[in-house]
């Protein structure tokens, strides 16, 4: 990576520009309400060899509110072939956080400038079944922003409305069975824009909903299904 983006991407982590949205809730009160989820959620024990991940929660301001940015996956890519994700992966030894690492891996997989991120903060971290521990960093996209995909990874990127996904109608929860033979439940969103939002990805979206205070009761109107 060209020492330029390292330096963008160095900027932007310590930057405390204000990035404004005429929207009920603005990015200094969602930097906020995820300062406070940190706080009273449960911190994730790291297991055992696990290898630290990061990715970014990129949040773009639209005529008709907040939407969160995804990519799906290319079916080049050795797993989660054509699945919806956030751009991220593994950290590397130079890099000097999760911020700079989701940063990082953003501009490589779909060419975001760093310049044009504001980070608000981040959400609980995830242990995968991969050994992985996943932290997740919320961070404001400039919009109208310019991307650049490698193809290799990505296939293509979209967004939805935070609306959209705070309705418990669109979800279902399905079990399934880990190796290890616990069972857990599976979020699954209903298709949006012909992409299906499951599995891990569903669950950090899940998380940032619960942080922003978007989420209702889900046991009264969340579907649920059985699954293997």
């Amino acid at each position: 990576m060209k020492p330029k983006i390292e330096n963008r991407i160095a900027a932007s982590v310590e930057s405390t520009k204000k990035m404004t949205c005429d929207q009920p809730l603005t990015a200094d009160q969602i930097r906020t309400l995820l300062e406070q989820y940190r706080l009273r959620s449960h911190k994730t024990s790291e297991p055992a060899h696990s290898r630290r991940a990061a990715v970014l929660v990129p949040i773009i301001c639209l005529g008709d509110g907040w939407h969160i940015l995804y990519t799906r996956r290319s079916v080049l890519v050795n797993n989660h072939k054509g699945q919806v994700s956030f751009p991220g992966g593994g950290m590397e030894e130079t890099d000097e956080s999760v911020e700079f690492a989701a940063l990082r891996e953003a501009h490589e997989e779909i060419g975001i400038d760093p310049a044009q991120v504001d980070i608000l903060g981040r959400l609980g971290d995830i242990n995968t079944i991969s050994d992985f521990m996943i932290t997740p960093v919320v961070g404001q996209l400039r919009w109208p922003a310019k991307f650049k995909i490698n193809c290799s990874e990505v296939s293509r990127i979209f967004s939805i409305p935070l609306t959209w996904l705070a309705e418990p109608e669109h979800l279902e929860s399905r079990l399934f069975t880990r190796p290890n033979g616990q069972r857990e439940p599976v979020f699954f969103y209903d298709p949006y824009d012909s992409e299906q939002l499951w599995g891990i990805s569903a669950g950090i979206t899940l998380q940032l909903l619960d942080a922003l205070g978007l989420i209702t009761d889900r046991s009264s109107s969340t579907r649920s299904s059985k699954s293997g």
